[in-house]
């Protein structure tokens, strides 16, 4: 997590400056977040789809953040939530969304930045063995892994709800790290059976 960022975000929101706090989340983060939806979906058309979705959640939402986790896992769990929605519906995707002009443009500048940089990444030597994955298992993998998400934040975002706390938060944070050390070590023999290299470069 970026803590200036975060401390920017908040300062734009509390002076009401909700566009300009949107844009900045959106090029702070939203690289972040792109990368986690095509992990996650499999489908950079789809994870497309789900970027442009968050953009308009984004901005639907922000007057209602209340500040129960970071930015950035709210943000997390927002793309959750909108590529379960484009999962769920793939015929009621829509093409524009309703934002404002400068937010849709820097959701496009960021998608557009970003997509070259993960069309060389996904060709790594595990790209078979994640596509193989569920939803769920290349999201937990890639908040883990490629993002480093605390625990917390990782069962908050898996959950869909960026205010998990409690006993709640601790068994759903327990229950995914026992998921991801089993996950792990399939993945360690998969790879090891394949001649590849350790799973942890993964």
């Amino acid at each position: 997590m970026d803590d200036a960022l975060e401390g920017r975000i908040r300062d734009l929101l509390e002076r009401a400056e909700l566009e300009a706090a949107a844009t900045e989340a959106m090029r702070g983060y939203g690289p972040a977040v792109y990368r986690f939806l095509v992990s996650r979906m499999g489908d950079e058309d789809r994870a497309a789809d789900a970027f442009g979705q968050l953009g308009e959640d984004l901005w639907r939402g922000l007057e209602g953040f209340r500040g129960s986790s970071s930015f950035m896992t709210w943000m997390f769990t927002l793309a959750r939530n909108a590529a379960h929605r484009i999962e769920r519906s793939p015929s009621n995707r829509r093409r524009r969304y309703a934002t404002t002009s400068a937010l849709e443009a820097v959701t496009q500048e960021v998608r557009s930045r970003t997509a070259p940089y993960l069309r060389t990444e996904i060709k790594d030597k595990f790209r078979a063995i994640r596509e193989e994955l569920s939803p769920e298992e290349r999201a937990l993998l890639h908040l883990r892994i490629d993002e480093d998400l605390e625990w917390n934040d990782v069962a908050r975002v898996i959950g869909g709800d960026a205010a998990l706390g409690g006993p709640e938060l601790r068994r759903a944070s327990m229950r995914l790290r026992k998921q991801f050390s089993e996950l792990k070590r399939k993945l360690r023999e998969r790879a090891e059976a394949e001649g590849l290299l350790d799973v942890d470069e993964a």
